[in-house]
């Protein structure tokens, strides 16, 4: 809870008199000198110099006063949003956002969903700060829909990986599993990539980088590509647990490769997804839950309709 002082001492930082704050807020002069005294020790700092001139905010009182305006500010901003949340909530559709996480198919698909059903609204929720963590986006995808902070994540899944989590997806296209690699790269130039490509371009007597593979087993799609190259010796590898901002960075600033599909690349500048020469392909989709929600079931209805309707249909 915002404490309650804080208001009190605003309009005496700002108004410079007990008896000017205590009309703004509707008490008496005596009122508020208590309540400011009684903040101060409770704070164990002094806030205000007192003279009879009036009253002037001491170095300790200015930096109490900028986290109050922002904390009063804050608060009201936070109550606002969920009185708008609990009016909409009907009517809402959580998709998950993160700079992992494709969403600009909502440009496209957010006028037409609009028009066909006004009352729709989108709220996006931010994953993370900086990167998707194993932990918490497994525990969201298990619990999509009513009873979790998310309706739609838009990612690779296949079935398998769908059931363990206890969710669905509507397919929008298939992926071709690609080498990602810094744009400056020699290899980034060419079409394909193959085997013997990789090979050559991590031979350590050249200075050669490494291939990052997945550690865990994910999807099988996924695990079939990545046992071709973890059972050839010839080609320099590392594995990582989870993919994160920093694997990228890896990528786009050395000459290390990643096995992955351009969905997973889209939010890095330095990195080009060049598509391998082996037939392997990753369904990428709308994730969501098995029972979803009338508002989910609606835009879904749109998401599926732009994608087969509309030709220059972009997700990243």
């Amino acid at each position: 809870m915002l404490d309650s002082n804080l208001p009190v001492f605003i309009s005496v930082a700002e108004s410079g008199s007990f008896s000017q704050a205590a009309l703004r807020l509707g008490k008496s002069p005596q009122a508020v000198f208590k309540q400011i005294t009684t903040y101060e020790e409770k704070l164990g700092v002094k806030l205000f110099d007192r003279s009879p001139t009036g009253m002037r905010l001491t170095p300790a009182g200015i930096s109490v006063y900028k986290d109050a305006k922002f904390l009063l500010s804050f608060s009201k901003e936070s109550i606002k949003r969920a009185k708008e949340i609990e009016k909409n909530e009907g009517n809402l559709v959580r998709v998950a956002l993160s700079p992992l996480t494709p969403t600009k198919f909502l440009g496209q698909v957010w006028p037409i969903a609009s028009k066909q059903y006004p009352d729709l609204r989108i709220q996006l929720v931010w994953l993370v700060p900086f990167e998707n963590e194993k932990n918490i986006v497994w525990n969201m995808l298990s619990h999509l829909g009513s009873d979790g902070q998310v309706d739609i994540v838009v990612a690779t899944y296949d079935e398998d990986f769908l059931e363990r989590r206890n969710c669905t997806a509507l397919k929008l296209r298939d992926l071709q599993l690609s080498i990602c690699m810094s744009s400056t790269h020699k290899l980034a130039q060419k079409e394909k990539i193959s085997i013997e490509d990789l090979v050559e371009a991590t031979r350590r007597r050249e200075g050669g980088g490494k291939l990052l593979l997945r550690s865990d087993d994910w999807m099988r799609g996924y695990d079939n590509v990545k046992e071709i190259f973890t059972h050839d010796e010839r080609i320099e590898k590392e594995f990582y647990d989870f993919l994160t901002m920093d694997i990228l960075n890896r990528c786009g600033n050395s000459n290390y490769f990643l096995l992955a599909t351009e969905s997973w690349i889209f939010s890095h500048p330095l990195i080009k997804a060049v598509p391998l020469d082996i037939n392997a392909t990753l369904p990428f989709g709308a994730i969501h839950s098995k029972k979803p929600s009338e508002p989910v079931k609606k835009f879904l209805r749109i998401v599926d309709f732009v994608n087969l309707e509309y030709k220059n249909f972009q997700l990243w």
